[in-house]
């Protein structure tokens, strides 16, 4: 199984310059993926564009965004910034994509959140026409740097729900686990596989999981409480269990690693509650020793 680890692009007040320095501190600590997360209506960096800053400054390290949310966005802006990034990346962007779970995020961008699924469906249609070359609607034109290769940019499904499977067996690489423990990605990956079998696809779809880490007794306050205003949106019980899932020591990471292993994952990414750079380094030491 590998090891990624997640960019603090959604923790407040963290300097741009902080991303940069994770991102060539995570190549060069080993980790198989640096991850975006998504979020509108938060504090923080949007996911593609962090990950455009981070492709300057590695050559290795896979780009991953688990999950970014489609329908809030045009797709042909997120289908040209996708194939923009996938570009200067040399191909290392993995582009995860979900249709969204939370209201306020449709609000402000202006878009119907109830008909989210639907407006999904479709422009996942659109991105793939633009990345296949075809000229934007009404233009004689693609909107593309350049031609991608012909399966474009690989996408990863978010979710979890009967759609989420379909998207991912039709769309999809395969699926991007919301932050759940073992026992619950375990069945809902053996779904994904059985559906994309039965459909015909060749090979096994690639299968990523989430996990929390704030490393070092110096840092709990302040990683409790960022896990407390992200997950505030949910209720104070909610975002109290959330905090208190974090892995906090190496122990606590190789407990993480071994469950989500036996469970036939992947990749683990592990997503930083703390923007302290140093906390890339204490995550490979736990790791990797």
């Amino acid at each position: 199984m590998k090891i990624g680890i997640g960019l603090p692009n959604v923790i407040p007040d963290v300097p741009g310059r902080v991303l940069v320095d994770w991102a060539a501190r995570a190549e060069a600590a080993g980790f198989s993926s640096l991850v975006t997360t998504d979020r509108v209506v938060y504090p923080g960096y949007d996911p593609l564009l962090a990950l455009g800053a981070a492709a300057a400054v590695t050559s290795r390290i896979r780009l991953v965004t688990d999950v970014l949310v489609g329908p809030v966005r045009s797709p042909v802006l997120l289908a040209k910034d996708a194939a923009g990034v996938y570009e200067i990346s040399e191909g290392r962007l993995v582009l995860g994509v979900g249709p969204g779970v939370r209201s306020d995020d449709f609000t402000v961008a202006e878009r119907d959140f109830t008909g989210r699924f639907s407006r999904f469906e479709r422009d996942l249609g659109i991105m793939r026409r633009v990345w296949s070359g075809e000229p934007a609607e009404g233009t004689d034109r693609s909107p593309l740097p350049r031609p991608l290769p012909a399966d474009g940019v690989p996408l990863l499904m978010g979710g979890f729900s009967d759609g989420c499977i379909r998207r991912a067996v039709e769309w999809g690489i395969g699926w991007a686990a919301p932050s759940l423990p073992p026992d619950d990605v375990v069945p809902f990956a053996a779904r994904v596989r059985e559906a994309w079998s039965a459909a015909g696809r060749s090979g096994e779809p690639e299968i990523i999981a989430m996990a929390r880490f704030g490393i070092g007794p110096d840092v709990l306050t302040e990683s409790r409480n960022s896990v407390r205003d992200y997950f505030s949106i949910l209720g104070p019980e909610q975002a109290e269990l959330f905090a208190d899932d974090a892995a906090r020591d190496t122990e606590a990471v190789q407990a993480m690693i071994g469950k989500y292993a036996e469970s036939g994952v992947d990749e683990l990414v592990f997503n930083p509650t703390v923007a302290r750079v140093s906390q890339v380094d204490r995550l490979a030491e736990a790791c990797f020793g």
